[in-house]
């Protein structure tokens, strides 16, 4: 009843204010209780300092548009849902048209702190339950997974696939001053997308935000599904253990040229239920310069990740 009141007083045109005014001027009149107004005035008064932003939701405000809205599209037999494992891409095939696959924009806003929430540009495609979150490198923004197709190809296999613009600070990629900040951030960062049955994948840079997340998961959750780290950045932070307790699915996507990457990827394949992608003649941004091999390779190992699950045999 009191934040009522509080909302009546609230300065702004902000629609949810006036349809809070509203209830209120319902409530007084209704009940011919006009008094009310009296008893409470004082009370008002002292809590009209209460700004809207401390009523909003704590940790993040989506910002949606039509284009955020899944369409009406054709018929999607999703790649899980049968028993046999999907065919290998071919050059020139016309299983590699996904024009009929709609790429969705949206941002979001996730609260740094009480008044700073940093804007996020979102690209999605498809639906389901089953959920891809594909992160970036230095060089690249969310935009190579459209110009690349994998956002497309992802929601054509029947997967609901989601691509962020990792946040900068004067060009620079988002700063985490330690592990679990970089926890925090990717928590509600995949709360407000809505994710669940989630598979992240990582490549360079975003490393730094991802490995801290995905060493903190317990051995019993059920949110993560896999994880695809392609020469992701941190990994020498971390000692031999915490990959030996990695206990989800792991596609390390290996290089050939990237001579680099060499020590983490010998972190990376302790992980117990690790397999590798070995990327023949490419270089640090594998995915890109190989993108028909490296589609071919995610799209069976989502199978085999999301195959069990969905017969109910995991």
């Amino acid at each position: 009843m009191l934040k009522n009141f509080v909302f009546h007083f609230i300065q702004g045109k902000n629609e949810i204010i006036e349809r809070k005014k509203k209830n209120v001027k319902s409530i007084i009149c209704n009940n011919n209780s006009c008094h009310w107004y009296n008893v409470f005035g004082m009370g008002i008064v002292l809590l009209n300092y209460i700004s809207y932003n401390d009523l909003q939701d704590d940790e993040t405000e989506i910002k949606r548009d039509e284009n955020s809205i899944p369409s009406e599209s054709i018929k999607i037999k999703a790649d899980y849902e049968s028993s046999k494992i999907p065919a290998v891409l071919q050059p020139n095939s016309s299983d590699l048209d996904v024009s009929d696959i709609r790429i969705r924009t949206y941002t979001i806003r996730l609260k740094e702190n009480k008044t700073r929430r940093t804007k996020i540009s979102v690209r999605e495609a498809g639906q389901g339950d089953y959920h891809i979150l594909l992160l970036h490198g230095q060089k690249f923004s969310s935009k190579i997974w459209h110009t690349l197709g994998t956002l497309q190809y992802l929601g054509k296999w029947g997967y609901r696939a989601i691509a962020i613009d990792l946040p900068k600070r004067k060009n620079v990629s988002l700063s985490i001053d330690d592990d679990q900040e970089a926890i925090e951030w990717m928590k509600k960062l995949i709360k407000s997308l809505r994710l669940s049955n989630l598979v992240i994948i990582s490549p360079c840079k975003s490393g730094d935000l991802v490995l801290p997340y995905i060493f903190q998961l317990q051995k019993t959750q059920e949110l993560v599904r896999a994880f695809v780290p392609i020469a992701p950045t941190g990994t020498e932070r971390f000692p031999n253990d915490d990959y030996r307790q990695v206990n989800i699915p792991t596609l390390v996507v290996h290089a050939e040229k990237d001579s680099l990457f060499q020590p983490a990827y010998e972190l990376l394949i302790k992980i117990p239920k690790s397999e590798v992608l070995f990327m023949i003649d490419a270089g640090h941004d594998s995915y890109a310069d190989t993108p028909l091999f490296f589609h071919n390779g995610l799209r069976k190992f989502l199978y085999d990740v999301y195959r069990p699950i969905y017969n109910g045999s995991l």
